[in-house]
């Protein structure tokens, strides 16, 4: 087991600057507002423009395929522009695109097509540059680092949709999505000056960032596709649970209060998991962890098909942990495992995999379900995360492994 000790806490305080900016720019990135506030305008879509549920519901799954083709590229022009130019010009397309939403969106067709543009030109302000960022910039407290700079979404999450809510009310969600454009208007500058002058935010130099193996390299190893696989089926066995949870709660005889009660549950353990889990990956091996939180999302999901009602906020606690902690645990192991060679290229496409295990989750469940019980569904989902839980705990030991990779190393 390592210990945090005093140069841990002077790395955090020396580097506070970018660790808010990395918060910040994770709160109003593409994955924080526009993902967690589309259930808000959903409904306010639905009663003002008379367009049917499954119509607007759709453009979240065409954002999300988009977000998930343009994260290797994305990670590229990071590798090869460092991370302001393409933050920056992000966040300015994002915002116009956001604009474009309120004042263009005048048909489903139009809608679906301007989300799936906000995905592609806002998909330079995803977790992928914050976590490099971070990752380069902190070294014995990289865990928790990353832990507080991805539980931005979370804060987001909790923060924004009281708000968001009373704006709609006012000025409808046209109005809403101004509020976004603005948001990230007002914010961006700030998140890009915290980032200025910070250790890798231009083109990579140094001896640290030269060293790891090359994106091509990594994609001839199994520890590229052994990550890869892990992340991808626990995502695809779980994220859907989140979007299912109020049917499969009602099913079980909960009340829709208490059914959407457990949801709440759902983003406060987001929370808590980033900065658990970023705190534990500094003192334990990182495939302890990450075997760990898999496999207590899968007896969660256990636990709620024998138990019912009674492990609903159990089964709430491992889905939050699982997903909360992916994208930490992706950002650990990419610097961990690959240095920073390529790490935005690499991290690009793990990041890329989970967003479509998180498009096509709630999509085989809900098939699989259709108008009868989750009991198939649920049986399916534990088994999927107590796979990704076996092959994380396959992953190399950490000691002794060069940065290069290992891809040689002994399991």
């Amino acid at each position: 087991m390592r210990h945090l000790g005093k140069p841990a806490f002077d790395e955090l305080r020396s580097g506070a600057g970018t660790l808010l900016g990395a918060l910040l720019g994770m709160m109003i990135g593409i994955s924080a507002l526009p993902y967690y506030s589309f259930g808000i305008f959903l409904s306010a879509i639905e009663s003002g423009e008379h367009w049917s549920r499954t119509e607007i519901a759709f453009a979240q799954t065409v954002w999300a395929l988009a977000l998930a083709c343009a994260s290797p590229a994305v990670g590229f022009l990071i590798d090869r522009f460092g991370f302001r130019r393409p933050v920056g010009l992000s966040f300015l397309l994002m915002a116009l695109s956001q604009l474009a939403i309120a004042y263009f969106a005048r048909s489903p067709i139009a809608f679906i097509a301007l989300y799936a543009l906000m995905a592609l030109s806002g998909a330079a302000t995803s977790p992928l540059p914050f976590a490099k960022l971070v990752a380069a910039r902190f070294t014995k407290a990289r865990g928790i680092a990353l832990g507080i700079t991805l539980a931005g979404t979370g804060v987001a999450t909790f923060i924004a949709p009281r708000f968001l809510a009373e704006i709609i009310a006012a000025h409808g969600w046209r109005g809403g999505y101004l509020a976004l454009a603005l948001t990230v208007a007002i914010v961006a500058p700030i998140v890009l000056l915290l980032a200025k002058g910070t250790v890798q935010t231009d083109a990579a130099t140094g001896a640290e960032a030269k060293a790891g193996v090359s994106f091509r390299e990594a994609c001839r190893g199994r520890i590229f596709w052994q990550l890869n696989i892990a992340f991808g089926v626990v995502t695809l066995a779980s994220a859907g649970l989140i979007a299912h949870m109020v049917p499969i709660m009602r099913q079980s005889g909960a009340s829709p209060a208490d059914a959407a009660a457990v949801i709440s549950w759902v983003g406060l353990s987001v929370v808590i998991a980033r900065l658990t889990i970023g705190l534990l990956v500094d003192l334990l091996p990182i495939r302890t962890v990450a075997a760990g939180v898999f496999a207590f999302t899968s007896f969660g999901i256990v636990a709620l098909s024998t138990n019912g009602v009674s492990a609903a906020p159990l089964t709430a606690l491992g889905l939050g942990f699982a997903l909360g902690a992916e994208v930490d645990l992706m950002g650990y192991c990419t610097a961990r495992y690959f240095g920073f060679r390529d790490y935005g290229s690499i991290y690009g496409v793990q990041y890329g995999i989970s967003i479509i295990g998180v498009a096509l989750s709630p999509a085989w469940m809900g098939w699989l379900a259709g108008d009868n019980s989750y009991a198939l569904v649920l049986v399916i989902a534990a088994v999927g995360t107590a796979i990704g839980a076996v092959m994380a705990l396959a992953l190399p030991r950490e000691k002794g492994l060069p940065i290069a990779g290992t891809q040689t190393e002994p399991a």
